[in-house]
């Protein structure tokens, strides 16, 4: 019997992995078109909760909420560097240079993902994987819901939504430099 429960565990512990490992909408493109200056157009969290009648938890929309308000840039040169600018509410806007990769469809010479990160892991979206469509970068985390194996307490696993929208065929932070009204120096 306990082995069984071991068993069944396991399974949903396996089952639960595979399913949060992302979503995305991809549509490979050629290199030139995935170079460019790319807006945040949408960053959505729904924490993981225990869903109980009459509750739901509350979504943090990072873009439209007064306490975050993020204008956040991605600068993507088509090379193994590019640079993230973040600005929140109230704040100085800040620009790292990040380590840039690029996943290429299989058999292809077009992207099919785009990943970044800092050497500081200081960004809101450090490490991310974004999906390639044309005009755009997308990831998106679906929350399930599961009943834990052995509290019986119905859950819902985390959810995220992010895309950022290409607002500039720059490869460098004139267009930022610009939108926010600041100069930056990079290091």
């Amino acid at each position: 019997m306990k082995t069984m429960k071991r068993l069944i565990a396991v399974l949903l512990v396996l089952s639960l992995l595979f399913a949060l490992s992302g979503c995305y909408v991809i549509s490979a493109q050629r290199m030139r078109r995935v170079k460019g200056t790319y807006r945040l157009s949408q960053y959505t969290v729904t924490p993981k909760h225990e869903r109980k009648t009459g509750v739901t938890a509350e979504t943090i929309n990072y873009i439209e909420d007064a306490e975050h308000l993020f204008e956040d840039y991605l600068v993507v040169t088509g090379e193994g560097v590019g640079y993230y600018v973040h600005k929140a509410a109230g704040a100085e806007p800040t620009v790292k240079k990040v380590s840039l990769s690029y996943e290429y469809e299989q058999d292809s010479n077009k992207v099919a993902y785009v990943s970044y990160g800092t050497a500081d892991e200081q960004s809101p979206l450090q490490g991310m994987k974004l999906g390639v469509t044309r005009g755009g970068l997308n990831y998106t985390k679906t929350a399930i819901d599961y009943t834990e194996p052995f509290t019986k307490r119905p859950m819902r696993t985390e959810g995220v939504s992010v895309r950022f929208e290409r607002v500039d065929r720059d490869t460098d932070l004139d267009y930022v430099e610009e939108a926010l009204g600041v100069h930056f120096t990079v290091e």
